[in-house]
C-alpha cells in the first residue's frame, strides 16, 4: 500500500496509523492493509507487526468477531508470503497468535 506522497521511511507508520484508525472506527470494511505486489519489506513488517498488535488485543479482550479474526489471520499470514522480509522472532509470534486466532 505504498503512499506516494510520504517519504519512504513514513510509510509503515503511516500504514500502522490508517489501520489503528480503520479498527477504532470499526468501519467494516478491510481493517488491515494486505500485500500487494508493491509492497516493500518496510511494508511487510509493518502489516505484520500491526496484526500482531492487534490480535493481541483482539485475544486480550475476547471479542467475538468472526470478519475481524479472519482479518487478522490473514494479515498475519504476510509472513508466509514475504520470509525474506521478517525476522524469526515475528513468524514465531505470528505463527502462534494465527493457531490461537483459529482455536477461536
Amino acid at each position: 500500500m505504498p503512499t506516494p506522497n510520504l517519504p519512504r521511511r513514513l510509510r509503515p507508520a503511516a500504514m500502522v496509523a490508517v489501520a489503528g484508525l480503520m479498527v477504532a472506527c470499526g468501519s467494516g470494511d478491510t481493517l488491515l492493509p494486505a500485500l500487494t505486489d508493491d509492497s516493500t519489506c518496510e511494508d511487510a513488517v509493518a502489516i505484520v507487526t500491526t496484526a500482531i498488535d492487534e490480535a493481541r488485543s483482539y485475544v486480550g479482550t475476547g471479542r467475538d468477531d468472526a470478519a475481524l479474526r479472519d482479518e487478522l489471520v490473514f494479515a498475519l499470514s504476510a509472513v508466509d508470503e514475504r520470509p525474506e522480509c521478517v525476522d524469526e522472532d515475528l513468524v514465531r509470534t505470528a505463527t502462534g497468535l494465527r493457531s490461537t486466532l483459529n482455536g477461536l
